[in-house]
């Protein structure tokens, strides 16, 4: 059934709705208000010992790693709720499972490009047909000349239009009806409108704190820090509430899905 303006009409085993921008929503405000602490402690950070920051943030640092990790991790849950989540087919539509391990894919690429694959943890050479076309001369896809001469775009632009996308637009455009419907017919997931503070927030802290010429990467492996922390609340927000990502009602089973609907 669907609720539509105090009407209801059949659709299977899902159930579409109305979703209006709940600021009342318990879950907005404590996203909001971790998206606050965590904002205003890395400033405090970056203004009062840029010094152990940079310890932190450089190359191969405890922040770069742990963004890879947490893409990994985000990448597993992405691809877990791929496979289990079998009621987003319902209504003949399958894009909901492959735009989901796309996002697992993508996800695993990040954690990959982080790293570099790897190559300075496990100490091996890079390829010699690789250095001569990677501009480090090392292990990763978004240094390649070709790829740099096609984008015509820095990496890191390439991160901040993408998620300013996935984080803040279409969010908004969740909130549009016809948007919505889009949404909804091709099950299509979206990130909660609760994660577009702290989005913003990374976007602003990595570009005005870099402007300083002390340390001047930090504040980019900080805002991707921060916005790796979005991609893994949003991994475990589909795995846990799936139906919410695609702007629908839990399932009228009372959120469990069916025996046969488990497997791909």
């Amino acid at each position: 059934m669907i609720r539509r303006f105090g009407t209801m009409e059949p659709t299977g085993l899902m159930l579409k709705e109305k979703v209006p921008f709940a600021w009342h929503n318990r879950y907005f405000w404590s996203m909001a208000a971790f998206s606050i602490v965590m904002l205003a402690g890395f400033v405090a950070w970056r203004l009062l010992d840029p010094h152990s920051m940079h310890q932190w943030s450089g190359e191969d640092g405890p922040i770069e790693n742990t963004t890879a990790i947490i893409y990994a991790v985000a990448g597993c849950i992405f691809f877990i709720t791929a496979r289990r989540a079998g009621f987003q087919v319902s209504g003949g539509s399958r894009w909901g499972r492959v735009f989901l391990l796309i996002w697992a894919l993508g996800s695993f690429i990040i954690a990959g490009e982080e790293i570099s694959w790897g190559q300075r943890i496990f100490g091996f050479e890079t390829p010699e047909a690789v250095a001569e076309i990677n501009q480090q001369q090392e292990t990763t896809l978004h240094n390649l000349h070709f790829v740099n001469d096609i984008i015509a775009a820095s990496p890191v632009a390439l991160h901040a239009l993408f998620m300013g996308l996935v984080g803040v637009l279409f969010p908004l455009i969740a909130l549009w009806r016809p948007g919505r419907e889009i949404i909804q017919r091709f099950q299509f997931p979206v990130m909660p409108a609760a994660y577009i503070l702290l989005i913003i927030g990374a976007a602003f802290y990595g570009k005005i704190l870099r402007a300083d010429t002390l340390y001047s990467k930090d504040p980019t492996e900080i805002r991707e820090f921060l916005w790796a922390i979005t991609v893994i609340a949003f991994a475990i927000h589909a795995y846990v509430r799936p139906w919410e990502v695609y702007r629908m009602q839990k399932p009228a089973t009372g959120g469990t899905l069916q025996k046969n609907q488990m497997s791909v």
